[in-house]
């Protein structure tokens, strides 16, 4: 909670002090879904429609139910014309355009107990760590820990599970990931963004223009790298 002046929105889970400069600063972690009324308080609107959690296998597994197998339903006989799936801009959602007044991190309680297991350490009391700070020694090793099973997640439970139900019916899982064009908030967003990408089949990106001048070299560096490495 960066203002004591918006509260904090979800289940309070921990109130934690930590030494800066001549005082402390204390960090209030809740346990928040990313629902309709997540913003409301902060910039007086709504979100769209709530976003599965793409750390877990079981609201990716109803997606594809909802989804993908409505497609073969659907299409009957002719979806043997299809080649890909495509799925676009899946992310965390820890990463806004706007400016609010929390750090969000993704969580879920396979995540919490991996945390614990791995470390010894309760993910919470961790939080500040996590969210604040400079990247250096015990900072550090949490923070990377964090994010690598953060990414692990992300690409087996997401991008995994889409492939296999790809391959399944015989054709490529495809797509592109979000914010692309830049790396400094593809930890954020992914946990390890190019681990998502080399998931996906037919890796591809967002080219909002043809104009070689106007085109940067990232996105589709990225897209084009994942794929070589993928043959």
């Amino acid at each position: 909670d960066r203002t004591a002046a918006v509260p904090l929105p979800g289940r309070a889970v921990a109130t934690l002090r930590r030494p800066s400069g001549d005082g402390e600063t204390v960090f209030s972690v809740s346990d928040a879904y990313l629902d309709e009324s997540f913003l409301a308080p902060v910039v007086g609107e709504t979100l769209p429609k709530p976003y599965i959690n793409v750390l877990m296998k079981e609201p990716v597994a109803r997606f594809l139910e909802l989804t993908h197998e409505r497609y073969v339903r659907e299409l009957g006989e002719s979806f043997g014309s299809v080649t890909a799936m495509f799925t676009d801009e899946p992310s965390l959602k820890t990463v806004w355009e706007r400016d609010i007044p929390y750090a969000v991190i993704p969580v879920s309680d396979g995540l919490i107990r991996a945390y614990g297991a791995k470390s010894g350490r309760n993910l919470e009391d961790d939080v500040p760590e996590i969210v604040s700070g400079a990247a250096v020694g015990g900072t550090a090793a949490k923070r990377h820990l964090f994010w690598s099973l953060v990414a692990e997640r992300v690409a087996s439970n997401y991008f995994g599970q889409i492939a296999a139900w790809t391959r399944a019916h015989g054709i490529l899982s495809g797509g592109h990931l979000f914010d692309e064009e830049g790396g400094q908030f593809h930890v954020g967003l992914y946990g390890d963004f190019f681990r998502a990408l080399r998931r996906l089949e037919s890796p591809g990106c967002d080219m909002l223009t043809s104009v070689p001048r106007r085109m940067g070299w990232c996105a589709p560096g990225l897209a084009g790298s994942a794929g070589e490495l993928n043959g």
